[in-house]
């Protein structure tokens, strides 16, 4: 694992470094949003490879701010395909999980939005109190998925976009069990695709 994350960071650092001496550029910010692409491979297999032998602690999360520094990180991937991240809210929430865990679940759903989305789009983003349940949703325009039954599956990628490791979501749907989250797809092909956290089981009550 190591040999893999030395060479992310060495080549985030000088890019940022590159930036910088000689300003913002689109070939920069290609270069930065393929090292959080692999920066994210990097934590999903980090995951499988430790989840065994690594303590999960849960502390309180703020989602406003945190899901707010996903979005800040995935800004460069996004815009590489001139997508708009839109984060709405109905009044600020706290959960109880690992923020580790949280990352996983947030990080593979936001960037498997920004993978199968249109260029030219938006992805909504909403946390909040919908129809008595309280929730978190990831809505895309893109593609939409072939077989939500089969999404979850280990190393499953669809037939259209061999993108990815096809881990990212097993892990969602493994943190999420564990945490006793229910999640929900909503997809329709060619028109874009929902999954809908519903969170009540780790909200924090004030």
């Amino acid at each position: 694992m190591h040999e893999v994350n030395t060479p992310i960071s060495i080549i985030s650092l000088n890019t940022d470094l590159i930036e910088q001496q000689y300003g913002p550029s689109k070939q920069i910010e290609t270069i930065k949003a393929s090292v959080k692409t692999l920066s994210s491979i990097y934590g999903d297999l980090s995951y499988k490879i430790k989840k065994q032998s690594r303590e999960y602690k849960v502390t309180k999360i703020n989602l406003l701010e945190f899901i707010s520094s996903r979005v800040l990180f995935f800004d460069e991937l996004a815009n590489t395909k001139d997508i708009h991240i839109n984060l709405e809210y109905s009044h600020e929430l706290y959960i109880l999980m690992n923020e580790y865990e949280f990352e996983r679940v947030i990080d593979n759903t936001l960037s498997n939005a920004i993978k199968y989305s249109k260029a030219s789009n938006e992805i909504n983003i909403f946390f909040g109190k919908e129809e008595g349940e309280t929730i978190i949703f990831v809505e895309d325009f893109g593609i939409g998925i072939e077989d939500t039954t089969k999404v979850f599956d280990a190393y499953y990628q669809q037939s259209n976009k061999k993108l990815g490791l096809g881990l990212g979501l097993n892990i969602v749907k493994e943190i999420c069990d564990k945490y006793n989250i229910d999640i929900e797809i909503k997809s329709k092909k060619s028109v874009g695709t929902k999954f809908i956290f519903n969170i009540g089981a780790i909200v924090k009550e004030d």
